[in-house]
């Protein structure tokens, strides 16, 4: 799974966050529960960020910034199912995933949206409507509109 190279710092950072997400899905009580983190990630990502992985304070943020986008995404969803979510620097984001409703749009560097795809082609539970990789001067966008599968 190490198409990825770790020591890009655009790498390094949605390996970071995916691993944070992904600890605190296996606790017991969990603030994200973004349980499909795991799979982006491995024990060579978990060793190359050991340093960055013991700062506690700065891993309480992220979850806890994640939480409250988790909450205020929700939120927006519940009111207009078919709202537009665009996520600038998507990383290894999985909102798309975990949230019913929403027409997303993920923009990121061309590597990190190619492990994506590989990686969310195989959940069951969704369904793609349509994947395009587009987009001037290299610059690569993902755009996915998902539906829930019969």
């Amino acid at each position: 799974m190490r198409s990825v190279d770790v020591n890009d710092p655009v790498a390094r950072t949605a390996f970071y966050c995916c691993i944070l997400r992904a600890d605190d899905a296996a606790k017991p009580e969990p603030w994200c529960n973004d349980t499909l983190a795991a799979r982006f990630v491995d024990e060579v990502h978990r060793r190359d960020l050991a340093g960055a992985l013991r700062l506690k304070n700065p891993a309480a943020a992220n979850l806890g910034r994640h939480y409250i986008v988790d909450g205020l995404v929700r939120q927006h969803l519940a009111a207009d199912p078919g709202r537009r979510v665009i996520l600038l620097g998507a990383g290894f984001d999985t909102r798309a995933f975990r949230m019913r409703g929403g027409r997303w749009f993920e923009i990121d560097d061309p590597p990190l949206l190619g492990v994506r795809q590989a990686i969310a082609e195989y959940w069951p539970r969704w369904e793609p409507k349509f994947w395009r990789y587009d987009g001037p001067y290299g610059t690569q966008v993902w755009r996915r509109e998902r539906r829930r599968a019969a």
